[in-house]
């Protein structure tokens, strides 16, 4: 079966489970449909960017979760001086880039709303483990709810909307990832919904949630493009903000991360899925041959790795190449990774923009990874 019959079939489910009355089922299956379609890139090689169909079923699911009871503050006009901020995200990372422009957002809006709150929806299924970010978070005032990954699909829109309701926002922004059944249906669950900002970090694939915001942010004028021109997102909807940060290189021994202190270093940082993926396009094999082509040169990956005999499958099998080809992280701090490190290389088939925009800031330079077969992937054109 091909990933595009996955997607239909797991469409085809949820609808089924809808007309049968198992709210629990149709959640389950969008998010199986919603994560094949993300991660199988079904935008670029079938042109699906979207679902209206999809967010409709659960339009329906959250209007039989709400019961049609405990509406909140309507939209506000964007002059108005918002006081709360809610900020719902699908999962925090310490290496992920998308979890640090969260903490970017939250730390420079800090003086501007009187509360702030981070709300973790946890719909990969899977417990939180970032305790640098939400340290941060914390340190910026803002109030973390986490949703237990044990809990129903079901369980968890029910304690979010309680929350909505409770804390009151005058403005949610989202930081979800393109899956996220929890957060879409419960915003679907309100019919008077505060303003919706939606950042969206997915700019080059599948995602849920076009039917429930106001504005989306961009980091990318690319992106931009995409959403107006593929998602029919109308243009006054639309605004591009490029990404920030106040990251700086800390100057540490290498023999913090077991290198040598004459050795060179490059760096990469990334979540291991941006370097699978494409059998065309080995970057465990790039970075292998340039070890190859120096003895005193080491490569240091930032990522959250596999379980090492999973990791031992994709690194070199000479002993010396592997010893100098270091996999670790996550790190709590960036800064001493790329204080040590000469230059900086790039992940790919997916490049990032926060780490490339971070590389600028210690002033790296950059190998940059161009995708001919999938451009938009790596054009990173308002960087």
């Amino acid at each position: 079966m091909s990933d595009l019959e996955r997607y239909k079939f797991f469409k085809s489910k949820a609808v089924y489970a809808f007309n049968k009355g198992d709210v629990e089922e149709v959640l389950n299956c969008i998010y199986l449909a919603s994560t094949i379609a993300w991660n199988k890139m079904l935008s670029i090689h079938h042109d699906i960017w979207y679902d209206n169909e999809m967010e409709a079923l659960l339009f329906e699911v959250g209007k039989i979760i709400s019961k049609k009871k405990g509406n909140i503050n309507k939209k506000q006009d964007l002059n108005h001086r918002y006081k709360k901020a809610v900020y719902i995200a699908s999962h925090l990372y310490d290496t992920g880039g998308h979890s640090r422009v969260l903490k970017e957002w939250v730390g420079l809006l800090s003086n501007y709303f009187t509360r702030q709150y981070v709300y973790i929806t946890n719909v990969m299924n899977e417990s939180t483990s970032a305790p640098y970010i939400i340290g941060k978070l914390k340190e910026s005032g803002a109030i973390i709810k986490e949703f237990s990954w044990r809990d129903t699909y079901t369980k968890r829109i029910e304690k979010l909307r309680e929350c909505i309701k409770t804390d009151s926002p005058d403005v949610i922004i989202l930081f979800i990832h393109p899956n996220d059944v929890v957060a879409v249906s419960t915003l679907f669950s309100f019919k008077d919904a505060p303003f919706v900002v939606f950042f969206n970090h997915a700019d080059h694939s599948f995602w849920l949630g076009k039917n429930i915001a106001d504005l989306f942010v961009e980091f990318r004028a690319e992106g931009a493009r995409i959403s107006k021109e593929l998602r029919k997102i109308a243009d006054d909807s639309l605004a591009v903000i490029p990404l920030t940060t106040n990251i700086r290189p800390k100057k540490v021994k290498k023999s913090t991360f077991q290198i040598p202190g004459t050795a060179t270093v490059s760096l990469s940082v990334g979540s291991f899925g941006k370097v699978l993926g494409d059998p065309d396009l080995d970057w465990f094999k790039t970075i292998a041959d340039q070890l190859r082509l120096s003895s005193g040169h080491y490569h240091l990956f930032i990522t959250t790795p596999p379980p090492e005999d999973v990791l031992h499958k994709y690194l070199p099998e000479d002993k010396d190449i592997r010893k100098r080809f270091i996999v670790t992280g996550p790190l709590s701090d960036l800064g001493p990774a790329y204080g040590i490190a000469d230059f900086f290389i790039e992940t790919f088939p997916l490049a990032g923009g926060a780490v490339r925009t971070e590389a600028m800031a210690c002033k790296l330079p950059i190998v940059a990874f161009h995708n001919k077969k999938q451009p938009m992937l790596t054009s990173m054109d308002t960087l």
